[in-house]
């Protein structure tokens, strides 16, 4: 069985081919609605729609019956092996497949983008908090931030979101610079340490001192740092940009390729289409 390991920032924004390098543009844009990582065992459990504790493990398998019940398409081929703890997931085959291989189909209408989430929430109510990016200079996050907020509103949602068996299946428990805690920074060369506070201060200018002027958001949502910093992860490490300048998340798509077998995405008829860009040989 070939694993492939996942690298999800660069899914289905990239066409990699054995001789060219191309970004895909993606211009449908139906949606489904219209509506600090830091666990610690002293800390008082919030009553959350879901649980972020970073010990929870990943629901895969609601996961997976959602994304067929969703139309989300795959090659028999093409699986998703995941630990027994379900703390890692990832992608494998189980057979041959050559380069130009369509993979993976996944409905357009499922897909969360910067474009979509601004032009669902952002409303004239939305100027104060606007302008703490403003003033803190992270203006030029604010598709991310409008991200960020529609993950909040579909996370009030609980159950009833139609998203929540994706976002149940997502970590709580990252390694990245923006997860990393004021010591461990310390303990870091002085270059990865700049460029650590340089996440971890962005991940602050997107957090509780601006969604907490949100007027659509509940008042525990609102100032609720580890959720807005768990949201934060999940646009920074599954997001990519597109050619035309949105942000998109694909589920599904975002947790299953490496850039070593970068995946060509197209649209047709509603739906996301993922291509081998290189051949995959079972090992034996």
């Amino acid at each position: 069985m070939r694993r492939i390991s996942i690298l999800p920032v660069l899914v289905t924004c990239l066409v990699v081919g054995e001789s060219s390098t191309s970004v895909v543009a993606f211009t449908q844009s139906s949606c489904i609605t219209t509506t600090q990582l830091y666990s610690s065992s002293t800390e008082q459990q919030l009553d959350r729609p879901i649980n972020i504790e970073e010990n929870t493990p990943r629901d895969i398998e609601s996961f997976e019956n959602w994304a067929y019940n969703y139309g989300i398409q795959r090659d028999p081929g093409l699986q998703f092996q995941y630990n027994i703890d379900g703390s890692d997931i990832y992608a494998c085959t189980n057979t041959d497949m050559a380069a130009g291989t369509p993979v993976l189909y996944v409905p357009e209408n499922l897909i969360l983008s910067s474009s979509k989430a601004m032009a669902e929430l952002q409303t004239v109510d939305m100027q104060p908090a606007e302008k703490i990016l403003y003033s803190v200079n992270a203006d030029t996050e604010l598709r991310q931030y409008y991200l960020m907020i529609k993950l909040l509103v579909e996370i009030e949602k609980g159950e009833e979101s139609p998203y929540f068996p994706w976002l149940n299946s997502l970590p709580r428990y990252y390694t990245n610079a923006a997860s990393m805690t004021p010591f461990c920074c310390l303990c870091l060369p002085s270059l990865m340490r700049k460029l650590a506070v340089k996440e971890r201060g962005n991940m602050s200018r997107l957090s509780v001192s601006s969604i907490k002027l949100i007027p659509y958001l509940n008042e525990d949502t609102k100032y609720d740092v580890e959720l807005c910093n768990w949201v934060y992860q999940i646009v920074y490490t599954r997001g990519f940009e597109t050619e035309d300048g949105d942000i998109k998340i694909v589920p599904m798509g975002d947790v299953s390729f490496c850039f070593m077998y970068i995946v060509c995405v197209v649209l047709s008829m509603g739906f996301v289409c993922i291509l081998l860009t290189q051949s995959l040989l079972l090992d034996v």
